[in-house]
């Protein structure tokens, strides 16, 4: 069996020049396709590096947070979840120095000439009262200091009232176990521990449903920097 291809003699085999001759409108239709495909294409990527570029325009212009709140790092807290926060500066606690915490009972005796001398070792020397040319001009304290004074308070009238001596206590006339003072020092305590509204986050125990504060390192300020500062422009007017 044989195939033969038969054509009309007016019908061309191949497309040629006159095909695209006699087709104007399909030839410049497709024109149009590629040439509004491509305007397009150029128009997505122009859009693309503006945008890029108001975005670290605007990334260089966001406010950052002092580096010395931070420390050297930058993330101040030994905690491992603040050390992601990096736009969280609200939560994130001040200071630059980590202190691990557990329980020292020196603090919590019965007075007596250890326990007393721990508590005075706190201390710089003036107490806390200083002085400085622009600081303080006038004798000022310093906030901490008062706070540890008050809670040394509240230790002595704490052992005064466990062992019967609270009425002994008062005859003496101590300022330091005065009623009105202790009271003083409550609210002077709670007004202080309000303010500074440490961020610090305590590991809870799982046995106790709750935190004991032990055991874990926290971000704090540089008390021994504090005191250096205080025995240095420490004022003896008070």
């Amino acid at each position: 069996m044989s195939f033969e291809v038969t054509s009309k003699p007016d019908e061309p085999l191949m497309i040629g020049e006159d095909d695209f001759l006699e087709e104007p409108g399909r030839r410049k239709q497709s024109q149009s396709r590629t040439w509004s495909s491509i305007r397009t294409t150029v128009l997505a990527v122009v859009a693309a590096v503006l945008l890029f570029g108001l975005g670290v325009a605007a990334g260089k212009n966001l406010p950052t947070r002092p580096r010395g709140l931070l420390g050297r790092t930058g993330y101040p807290s030994p905690i491992p979840h603040f050390r992601h926060m990096k736009t969280n500066t609200l939560i994130a606690p001040e200071g630059n120095v980590n202190v691990f915490m557990e329980y020292n009972s020196t603090f919590t005796l019965h007075p007596s000439p250890e326990s007393n001398a721990a508590w005075d070792a706190l201390f710089p020397t003036g107490k806390g009262f200083v002085k400085h040319p622009t600081i303080a001009p006038e004798t000022s304290g310093i906030v901490v200091y008062h706070g540890l004074h008050c809670l040394n308070a509240l230790r002595e009238v704490y052992y005064a009232a466990v062992d019967g001596k609270l009425a002994h206590m008062a005859d003496e006339h101590d300022h330091q176990t005065d009623p009105h003072h202790v009271r003083h020092c409550f609210d002077y305590l709670r007004q202080s521990l309000m303010c500074s509204a440490d961020t610090n986050l305590e590991p809870v125990s799982k046995d106790l449903k709750g935190v004991t504060g032990w055991g874990f390192t926290r971000t704090c300020r540089d008390l021994e920097g504090v005191k250096a500062w205080a025995e240095k422009n420490w004022s003896n007017e008070i």
